[in-house]
């Protein structure tokens, strides 16, 4: 998993893989900057106590307070990036580092649509539900164990579902997301951690999605024919053949 972790750092050594890093950057900077302006201006304009210094106060606090709820919504809000430059960023992934496999079958706009809607009501929802435990005393000593549990959970079952439906079926893919729970939880967490760090966070989206491609080639079985297209034998490289070719890079 760490040797799929550094995979994913280095693929953007290459100018098609800066290029997509640059746009993400970019559309993660205008969605933060958006979300603390939207809190920023309720909270400026609302006279709680209409005492001049105190409101200014509570203003600057306020200011304070939608960045930091910017930061720990962010990674919920960030992966729609991910749903966006999904095939972009496995293509170049697969290009470089498992360059014989058969093409892909790309999901439609309309699935992974569907598929976002729902992961950000649901991922919201709980991360609004624990938002209060970041500041309740001793209790907050906890809610980074509490915010990587729930995000790795999440994170690692959603972008697992959305990568690997493009090599696989939907019945499949669930079957194997099961088989290896633990560890596409541990692969969550490690991407949920990636949104912890600011500045960073903002390039998370690419990373976590090549990182996770990296996960599903590692935990895909070979040679059984899962994900291959039903063509006759020997036209086409197998997935288990380009893995291994890919191993020796």
């Amino acid at each position: 998993m760490i040797g799929a972790l550094f995979k994913a750092f280095s693929q953007f050594g290459e100018r098609r893989s800066r290029r997509i890093l640059i746009w993400v950057f970019l559309i993660s900077l205008g969605i933060a900057g958006g979300l603390i302006a939207v809190v920023s201006v309720v909270l400026t304009n609302l006279d709680l106590l209409d005492i001049g210094w105190l409101d200014s106060f509570i203003d600057a606090l306020g200011v304070l307070a939608a960045v930091f709820v910017a930061w720990l919504l962010f990674p919920v809000i960030a992966v729609m990036i991910a749903y966006m430059y999904t095939d972009p960023i496995a293509e170049a992934v697969e290009a470089r580092y498992y360059p014989n496999l058969p093409p892909a079958k790309p999901e439609t706009v309309w699935h992974y649509a569907k598929a976002g809607i729902r992961f950000e009501i649901v991922a919201l929802a709980l991360n609004i539900l624990i938002l209060p435990l970041a500041i309740i005393p001793f209790v907050n000593v906890i809610y980074p164990f509490i915010f990587l549990a729930m995000n790795g959970y999440l994170f690692g079952r959603e972008l697992f579902e959305i990568v690997a439906p493009r090599r696989m079926s939907f019945a499949q893919t669930r079957t194997l997301r099961r088989r290896h729970r633990i560890k596409l939880l541990l692969a969550g967490a490690l991407i949920a951690g990636m949104f912890m760090v600011p500045i960073f966070n903002l390039i998370a989206p690419v990373v976590a999605t090549a990182f996770m491609v990296h996960v599903f080639h590692g935990l895909a079985p070979r040679g059984d024919g899962w994900g291959e297209p039903a063509e006759p034998a020997g036209e086409r490289p197998s997935i288990a053949g380009a893995r291994a070719i890919a191993e020796k890079r």
